[in-house]
């Protein structure tokens, strides 16, 4: 191993370990792990990062976008919403009775599916950095800010809600300080007449699906986030 190699290597280390203060636990199980072995013998842009720092106890690297919003990627599959619940079966999502209402309803078939194989990237507008008050957290306020920044996108749909729960752990939302994200897609209607958006839920008991109710006039407290589309 060459000496500009091993420094290099050194450094980027350093810079994982010392990131947020890690535990000395943390870091033994770093050693123990064969990920620190990988990472003397590997050409260090070859490590897997998040996998390193999930070993280390840290949430993975976002890249951030011009406003400083986090970006996530995801990709189409393109189901059904009885084809969603059953997933949730198998990823271990709960889907409260509101979300399985929304799922249902034949405007998720007929208006919110992506398509299979397309990635989708998002940013994310946490609410308490967009706006100072809750009265100012409106759906209409959310959505011009949006569009403002990202302009105005077909791909508003339910599913993208669905890619971002799965793509995102409970873990990360903890520590972004946060219980949801939803998109602002084209509401759907629950039995019980109510237009809703979909929403990835953080709850106590693991990973949930719920479904909001846009009510006429209301705000969006601090504890959320909104996904838009960013151009590719």
């Amino acid at each position: 191993m060459s000496t500009d190699a091993s420094w290099k290597q050194a450094a980027n280390l350093l810079t994982l370990v010392s990131n947020k203060g890690t535990p000395t636990g943390q870091i033994q199980k770093l050693y123990s792990s064969g990920l620190l072995a990988d990472l003397l013998d590997a050409n260090v842009d070859e490590v897997n990062r998040d996998e390193f720092r999930g070993v280390l106890g840290l949430g993975p690297v976002y890249k951030m976008d011009k406003y400083g919003r986090p970006l996530i990627t995801v990709t189409g599959l393109g189901l059904t919403g009885q084809a969603w619940l059953a997933r949730f079966i198998s990823t271990g999502v709960k889907p409260t009775k509101w979300a399985r209402d929304v799922l249902t309803h034949p405007d998720y078939d007929a208006k919110h599916r992506l398509e299979p194989g397309k990635k989708y990237t998002v940013a994310l507008l946490f609410c308490k950095k967009e706006f100072n008050t809750d009265i100012e957290r409106t759906t209409a306020n959310l959505q011009v800010r949006g569009e403002r920044d990202y302009g105005k996108s077909e791909y508003l749909r339910g599913e993208l809600t669905l890619l971002i729960q799965e793509a995102i752990l409970n873990e990360q939302l903890r520590r972004w300080g946060i219980r949801y994200i939803v998109v602002l897609h084209e509401t759907i209607t629950d039995s019980d007449g109510r237009p809703s958006f979909l929403a990835s839920d953080r709850d106590d008991d693991g990973p949930r699906v719920d479904a909001y109710y846009d009510r006429p006039g209301s705000d969006w407290g601090d504890s959320g986030a909104f996904a838009f589309p960013v151009s590719q």
